[in-house]
């Protein structure tokens, strides 16, 4: 599988950092930090919480 077909779900700025340069799309489950301005443009989706995902996936499917 290529990493542009690979999602990764990450809850920190740094996680998101490195998957979005791993060239995987980025869903954020934040928990203590809220994405900024600029995290936000890095993240292909933001979820409330982990169920969230659940309905992001679907939607691509």
């Amino acid at each position: 599988m290529k990493p542009e077909e690979t999602y990764a779900v990450e809850d920190a700025p740094n996680g998101v950092l490195s998957a979005y340069r791993a060239g995987l799309k980025v869903i954020m489950v934040p928990d203590q930090t809220p994405p900024d301005e600029a995290l936000s443009k890095l993240l292909f989706r933001e979820a409330e919480d982990l169920s969230g995902i659940i309905g992001i996936l679907e939607g691509e499917g």
